[in-house]
């Protein structure tokens, strides 16, 4: 299997998985989270399968123009993310093979690519100590350099530096609102554990704005995942971001 290389950490589904990421220091969107869960990438899928818009479109056009409606197809095809991030989503969101890592057998035969180190490993070592001596001497070095190295060259590049028991939440609370529209924020709260317990008007109130604040940026993400993007919480932060030529147009990649 080829292997990718990832900005932010990739879903893992056993131990055949060998998609390479510098973000080892992720957190869990909850306690007790499957290692799936444990990526940005399956909160993008999670919130495309809740645009109502985008399913139906993607279902009744079988040869869409549209480059997010092509790209990223039907997400319940494959059986569930697993299915869908093995054959879709991993060419979609993995850093251009030029910034992985490369073998040779001398350094002469690599080019000279700016962000890169090269380090010799002898075939007679052991492979455990040899990955972890190599995870000592990145890990550090990857830090450093990562405010330095860019923007993305994934064709659908992450948005902003996710953290994933915000996304879940907000997740959660879209997903509860779309199934019972009349609930209340009040209730919507207390059945995801949201805010204060208690039935006083302070309780209420403060689940309330907490609540409403939620579904205000799960809808805004919604949106805008339809457009390629992932996450948006605000317009303001995307239209910024655009003025500063921070973005391209979805499905384009960098450097290859």
């Amino acid at each position: 299997m080829t292997t990718f290389y990832y900005r932010y950490a990739p879903p893992v589904f056993g131990d055949d998985d060998e998609d390479l990421t510098a973000d080892t220091a992720v957190k869990a969107p909850f306690v007790g989270a499957p290692s799936w869960m444990c990526s940005v990438y399956y909160y993008w899928w999670a919130f495309l399968r809740q645009d109502a818009e985008f399913l139906r479109r993607v279902r009744n056009d079988p040869n869409p123009v549209d480059p997010v409606l092509r790209d990223f197809g039907d997400p319940d095809s494959y059986g569930g993310f697993e299915g869908w991030w093995r054959r879709v989503g991993r060419k979609l969101f993995s850093e251009p093979p030029e910034r992985g890592i490369r073998w040779a057998s001398s350094p002469n035969d690599l080019p000279k690519t700016e962000g890169c180190i090269y380090i010799s490993v002898p075939f007679r070592c052991d492979v455990d100590q040899a990955l972890a001596e190599l995870r000592d001497i990145l890990k550090p070095e990857m830090d450093a350099q990562k405010a330095a190295v860019g923007l993305s060259g994934a064709r659908y590049p992450v948005f902003a530096k996710p953290v994933l028991s915000s996304l879940h939440n907000r997740l959660e609370v879209l997903k509860l609102r779309d199934a019972e529209e009349d609930i209340t924020l009040s209730e919507v709260g207390l059945r995801l554990s949201i805010g204060p317990k208690g039935s006083d008007a302070y309780a209420r109130n403060v689940r309330e704005a907490t609540v409403g604040r939620y579904l205000r940026e799960a809808k805004c993400i919604r949106k805008w995942v339809d457009r390629g993007y992932f996450p948006v919480t605000n317009d303001k932060a995307f239209h910024d971001a655009a003025e500063q030529g921070l973005l391209r147009e979805p499905g384009t990649r960098v450097n290859g």
